[in-house]
């Protein structure tokens, strides 16, 4: 937990790097990376198939081409790139930026029609060895650097106990912090008051110049205007960047943004998961990639329906009520794995060893084979190949009475695989907190929705280690 000492500093300094050539500095670095693995790649692949080295003014060609846009497609990200110099491992984000920029760049190699002038087969170990050097080289980066400051000197001004929250929050630690503590006697509402207020704020002013901020954090309660708009006038005079703290439950509120809708200007604090685009590019993907799976999965089906009708009696499809989107019921379709075939107010979930599940059901309970039909449901509309899992109806009158904003994951199709359970929320919820648990991340994928993490749920589902550890 960091303290504040007697001088007001939240966070030691550590060795301070300046941020212009910081940024110049990882943009070269990836450049070379890139340009350097187009070489590799080339002369390897050449020395192996043909005994020679091959056109290096063409692997050159092709490495600037793959950098240049490599940079723009990441230049998306925010922060970049500083942000990836705190990051603890190389990301899905990393590996997105690599695939846009190597398609882009075959694109116009294609229309260029500059791509029969290089082996393909250097091409293609390009690919890999490229996401592989950049990989290890922000693995490098950030275990060298990632600890130093770019420029991220905070001032913190509010009161003592506002000002510890803050310093205790582990997202505090990425900056070197200075405080300035406002007493209770710092108020506005008396004439001494006011001119102690002012002492403090023009020494917080001197603070900013002497330690350099790049940007002041006003955390007085909004109730104490007169306070606030004091502080937020004497920083005006800095060139530090204002940051005024939000109202208390405020932070429920993750994707808030000013929005200056005539006539008056206001603040939007949730809205639509997605926009239009968003759901007519997600609808495509959902069309095109059920169709397919239920064209290639056509013999699997049915070996599973005619096992499943074998086994046990009983039909080989099981047909329940779910709450879909804005919590529109409609039928989710599974294999039957279970004697029983609860769809009424009272359904007790399925446990691991499960009397009513058969010998069959067990296998494909493991697999999540059982699933595979709410394809059809996927093509009818009713919900998507990513999005937060359907529970049974009475389990969710159950949890809405028990758990904040757990409604709220019917503002998206439900899914067949989501962001819960490719990080291994899935099955049998014992208790609420674990069922909480799983609603976080129904949230945070909602919060957070796109076309690129939904392609991020759907490798991460397909994922070797995914199946082993299915249940």
């Amino acid at each position: 937990m960091t303290t504040v000492n007697e001088q007001g500093v939240l966070s030691p300094y550590p060795k301070r790097l300046r941020r212009a050539p910081a940024t110049a500095g990882v943009l070269a670095a990836e450049t070379l990376v890139i340009v350097l693995a187009s070489f590799l790649a080339g002369i390897a692949w050449h020395l192996a198939a043909y005994g020679r080295i091959g056109p290096l003014d063409l692997f050159a060609r092709d490495g600037a081409s793959v950098a240049i846009l490599f940079l723009l497609v990441s230049s998306r990200a925010p922060g970049y790139p500083l942000s990836i110099l705190r990051e603890e491992a190389p990301g899905p984000a990393l590996a997105a930026s690599w695939a846009v920029a190597f398609s882009a760049h075959l694109g116009i190699g294609f229309l260029a029609k500059s791509l029969d002038e290089v082996s393909r087969g250097s091409t293609l170990l390009f690919l890999p060895l490229g996401f592989v050097a950049l990989a290890w080289l922000r693995t490098v980066l950030a275990r060298t650097f990632g600890n130093q400051d770019f420029g991220g000197r905070v001032l913190v001004v509010g009161s003592p106990a506002q000002i510890a929250r803050f310093g205790a929050d582990d997202r505090a630690q990425r900056y070197s912090c200075v405080s300035l503590p406002l007493a209770d006697a710092d108020r506005c509402d008396t004439p001494a008051g006011r001119r102690r207020l002012d002492e403090r704020i023009a020494s917080g002013v001197a603070m900013v110049r002497t330690f350099d901020c790049d940007r002041v954090l006003i955390l007085v309660p909004w109730e104490e205007r007169a306070a606030m708009d004091a502080c937020i006038e004497a920083f005006l005079d800095t060139p530090a960047t204002i940051h005024v703290a939000t109202p208390p439950g405020f932070e429920t509120f993750a994707r808030a943004a000013r929005y200056d809708a005539e006539p008056l200007p206001n603040l939007r604090v949730a809205g639509a998961p997605a926009g239009p685009v968003v759901h007519a590019t997600k609808r495509v993907i959902d069309v095109v990639l059920s169709g397919l799976a239920l064209f290639l999965l056509a013999p699997l089906l049915v070996a599973i329906a005619v096992a499943i009708r074998l086994d046990s009696p009983g039909p080989a499809l099981f047909a329940q009520t779910r709450h879909g989107f804005n919590q529109k019921s409609f039928r989710i379709l599974k294999f039957r794995t279970m004697t029983a075939l609860e769809d009424g107010p009272t359904i007790v979930q399925a446990t691991r060893d499960d009397p009513r599940v058969t010998r069959l059901g067990r296998l494909l309970r493991r697999y999540n084979l059982d699933e595979l039909p709410q394809l059809v449901n996927v093509l009818r509309g009713e919900m998507s190949l990513v999005g937060p899992r359907p529970h049974a109806v009475a389990h969710d009158l159950e949890y809405q009475r028990q758990i904040a904003r757990y409604a709220r994951r019917h503002n998206v199709k439900p899914g067949i695989t989501g962001w819960a359970q490719v990080h291994g929320l899935r099955g049998r919820t014992e208790t609420v907190a674990s069922m909480e648990r799983r609603v976080a991340f129904d949230l945070y994928y909602i919060e957070n929705h796109s076309i690129l993490l939904d392609l991020r749920i759907l490798l991460m589902t397909l994922s070797p280690r995914a199946f082993l550890n299915a249940y």
